[in-house]
């Protein structure tokens, strides 16, 4: 049977964790329930999956918490994946957090089947500034597009990019800003 052209090879995905903790911040803005709707740990894992290849990647983020508690790993397993490695983001500057303050988010690389790996250069780690609240650096997309090949799906998305599918309920246009 042949590989269907309109399938994914990766899935970037930001899910709206829904945090144990309801820690907020200054002024109660720190949970992420503040700024979007979230979803339990079930929801995510029985998340229904765009039509994707035999062979991909899957990059997931996750939080410091989310590492913790293994979140990651649960929904990774539950979506057919096998764990492959992390890219941590050092952001600059400081955040929130339950014991520690944060500051490094973690895109976790899973594969399904073999996928290629067309760039071999990149390290475990890059630096990029922070952004509005969950924002995730374009550093982190151009990361991936050296590695895998597409097509390309965003899911949770939050904002429009080039060459990408980006699936989400609060999807903005950057380019649409006066």
């Amino acid at each position: 049977m042949a590989e269907d052209n309109n399938a994914f090879g990766v899935i970037y995905a930001d899910p709206p964790w829904e945090y144990r903790h309801k820690i907020t911040g200054r002024n109660g803005r720190g949970a992420a329930n503040h700024h979007y709707p979230t979803l339990s740990l079930d929801q995510i894992k029985n998340f229904d999956l765009p039509l994707l290849k035999k062979d991909l990647f899957l990059w997931l983020w996750a939080t410091n918490p989310i590492m913790a508690e293994g979140w990651h790993t649960k929904v990774i397993e539950a979506w057919g994946f096998k764990p492959q490695t992390i890219l941590t983001w050092v952001k600059r500057g400081i955040g929130m957090g339950y014991t520690l303050r944060s500051a490094t988010e973690h895109l976790v690389v899973a594969r399904r089947g073999k996928p290629k790996v067309n760039d071999r250069s990149i390290p475990t780690w890059f630096e990029a500034p922070r952004g509005r609240h969950s924002e995730k650096p374009e550093e982190a997309r151009k990361i991936i597009e050296r590695i895998c090949s597409g097509p390309y799906v965003e899911l949770f998305s939050r904002k429009k990019a080039d060459g990408w599918i980006c699936l989400g309920n609060e999807i903005y246009d950057e380019t649409s800003k006066a």
